[in-house]
């Protein structure tokens, strides 16, 4: 089981920067970008034509354009029975891990670091240190070049997972190269105190600079660290025999390497408010993009994405996606696998059906 999977193929960083001719207005109802529009109603009629049927239940924001959704986030025989929706609670999966960016790079800034900044002297005190501990950086968290290589898994048997990993060490020839391990996230939580030189327990710090760094300032008031009352439900593949949906798992380590609980309405609002500079100093907005921070593709023409996904050993699944593309914010979420492909590619393939010559 992983609270995020990190897939990426080459197709989804293919998109190249243009410029616009002079004085060139974009067509209506459009988002444009240099020479290049993206037709938001488009991107999600084709996200309807791909997941409609295909899935148990699924919900697409893709920026004004009406929402689209079909489905079940719970079906009959889990009442309460409920349809699809962008106020359905939904579990974030890694895309959570774009909140403990936010609340990391703010921490950093308050107090004179960077994302150079190696993370050793912010460990708690009585943390063993492994091999080559020293040589890690909070950037190394961030996009994964920590070389830490146990049981990305681990955290959901343990609170003591990034101990552990401390403990363990890293070896030289892994320092630097990327390999997806949610403990590089969850490790925040453990680091935040030492970092804020602030007393008392590490999950309430952390669940409180993501409230005042994320979710205040734009208003987002259904986010928890905590499963809700009718949270969406997710469910084998659609061709496997029925059965009850199972409950997503809630975050652990205080859902800094995600897991949060909250509608896609609300997600779309957190994506929003990192676009606009609403959640980052113009400063720190170029820093996480440029630098793909938190991210798990960035392109050359600004667009970046982050996904998520939980699944059992039964084949039950759920995915979801936040990223903006050719400056078009999109958000979805589906509650059981896709047969033709991860949710990251079929929402890529929608774009580019989407997208046009201004």
């Amino acid at each position: 089981m992983r609270l995020g999977r990190f897939v990426v193929a080459g197709l989804l960083a293919a998109l190249v920067a243009c410029t616009a001719p002079s004085g060139t207005e974009p067509p209506p109802n459009r988002v444009c970008r240099g020479s290049t529009c993206i037709d938001p109603a488009m991107v999600a009629s084709r996200l309807r034509e791909q997941l409609d049927g295909q899935v148990a239940g699924y919900v697409a924001l893709v920026g004004d354009a009406p929402v689209v959704a079909g489905g079940a986030a719970r079906r009959d025989g889990d009442p309460p029975a409920l349809p699809m929706a962008a106020d359905v609670m939904v579990n974030t999966a890694s895309v959570g891990k774009m909140f403990t960016t936010v609340v990391l790079l703010e921490a950093l800034a308050r107090h004179g670091l960077d994302v150079g900044s190696p993370i050793a002297p912010y460990l708690p005190p009585d943390w063993a240190h492994g091999p080559n501990v020293e040589t890690i950086t909070f950037g190394n968290l961030l996009t994964h070049r920590s070389g830490f290589r146990l049981d990305s898994g681990r955290i959901f048997s343990s609170e003591a997972a990034a101990q552990e990993q401390i403990a363990q060490g890293v070896t030289n020839t892994e320092h630097g190269t990327a390999e997806y391990n949610n403990i590089n996230f969850s490790i925040v939580r453990d680091l935040l105190p030492q970092l804020e030189h602030a007393d008392g327990s590490a999950d309430a710090l952390f669940l409180e600079r993501v409230q005042h760094d994320v979710f205040d300032p734009i208003g987002v008031r259904t986010a928890r660290c905590a499963a809700p009352a009718q949270p969406m439900l997710f469910y084998p593949p659609v061709t496997a025999a029925p059965g009850p949906g199972r409950t997503p798992p809630v975050g652990p380590s205080a859902c800094s390497s995600g897991g949060w609980f909250m509608t896609p309405a609300d997600m779309l609002r957190v994506l929003r408010g990192l676009e606009n500079g609403d959640l980052l100093t113009e400063g720190l907005r170029r820093q996480i993009n440029d630098g793909c921070l938190g991210w798990d593709v960035c392109s050359r023409d600004g667009s970046h994405w982050k996904g998520g996904a939980f699944g059992d050993a039964e084949g039950a699944a759920f995915e979801t996606y936040f990223g903006t593309s050719n400056g078009l914010p999109m958000v979805v979420a589906i509650n059981s696998p896709a047969p033709s492909a991860p949710l990251p590619t079929i929402v890529r393939n929608a774009e580019i059906a989407a997208t046009m010559p201004r």
